[in-house]
């Protein structure tokens, strides 16, 4: 597959000029800013989508993947909980007349818990840290060895943000997800938590919806961790649902080729090996590719 894609469209992103004089560069607006994209293998993934496939976007960032998708013809459903990155991806249908037509965005904040915060920066709202429950704000910055302040940009009062669970959210839709993606440092596990009918099989008068085809899940143990969760039981829970487990990252120089990046081939991850591959990642993050085997 190549790491390329074929989306053509403007984007806002944020100044990361700004960023830099209160330590809190966006690494996505810094990638698309100086050389025009983000996430390549991820792109070319969308790429490699049929006609009309339904995209998932479950914390959508500043929108890159929800907006390569949309320039290829998908219809997207995107979920984003940081008010200051729903604005930037809007500023960014604006550039792109049309877009929006294929769009559902909602800011909302993926979660089985009943109540969540945003801890962001003081300056401008980005760079969100979403805490539910106050045991999770204090799990998580009793680990931090510096000032927590510093470490999350600048962070201010936490806000209150809507909640909602996966299967409410989209409720109705028959149509199979094609590719969903989850990226929300940690809570991941949270998210499908409570999308658990999304994984079954559901039939209605309108026929058969099958659980998404191909999930993409940034996976950070420590992280996952620290805000409560148990980072095996996430990759169980794909695993019980008849999902095989692969990663392709750069971390596991093994599966990388040197000059180019190009993964040599997924590396399929076995029940037995699940401890063993969380130990060996604990501090970084990895993305995981989870494909549904017939």
């Amino acid at each position: 597959m190549p790491l390329q894609s074929n989306a053509l469209f403007l984007m806002a992103v944020y100044d990361t000029q700004v960023s830099a004089r209160h330590k809190t560069i966006d690494g996505a607006s810094a990638s698309i800013r100086v050389t025009g994209r983000w996430a390549r293998r991820e792109s070319a993934q969308l790429n490699a989508l049929p006609a009309d496939s339904l995209f998932v976007d479950v914390g959508a960032n500043v929108g890159w993947h929800s907006l390569v998708a949309l320039s290829l013809g998908h219809r997207v459903i995107a979920f984003e909980a940081l008010s200051a990155n729903v604005q930037l991806i809007n500023h960014s249908l604006c550039l792109n007349p049309g877009l929006a037509q294929r769009l559902t965005l909602k800011e909302v904040a993926v979660t089985d818990q009943a109540k969540c915060t945003i801890t962001s920066s003081a300056e401008d709202g980005r760079h969100g840290i979403l805490f539910c429950g106050n045991e999770q704000e204090v799990a998580m910055m009793s680990t931090v060895p510096q000032d927590p302040v510093h470490v999350w940009g600048g962070s201010q009062n936490g806000v209150e943000v809507k909640t909602a669970r996966l299967d409410t959210l989209l409720q109705g839709e028959q149509q199979q997800i094609d590719v969903l993606r989850l990226d929300l440092w940690g809570h991941e596990l949270s998210v499908v938590r409570s999308g658990r009918n999304l994984f079954e099989i559901e039939r209605s008068h309108q026929g058969l919806r099958l659980p998404p085809a191909y999930v993409i899940s940034e996976f950070a143990p420590r992280a996952m961790e620290q805000l409560g969760y148990t980072p095996v039981e996430y990759l169980e829970f794909f695993a019980n649902r008849g999902y095989q487990i692969s990663t392709a990252n750069k971390r596991l120089d093994a599966i990388w080729t040197a000059d180019s990046g190009s993964p040599k081939a997924h590396h399929v991850l076995k029940r037995s090996g699940f401890d063993t591959f969380i130990k060996d990642i604990w501090d970084g993050s990895v993305s995981l590719e989870m494909s549904l085997l017939n």
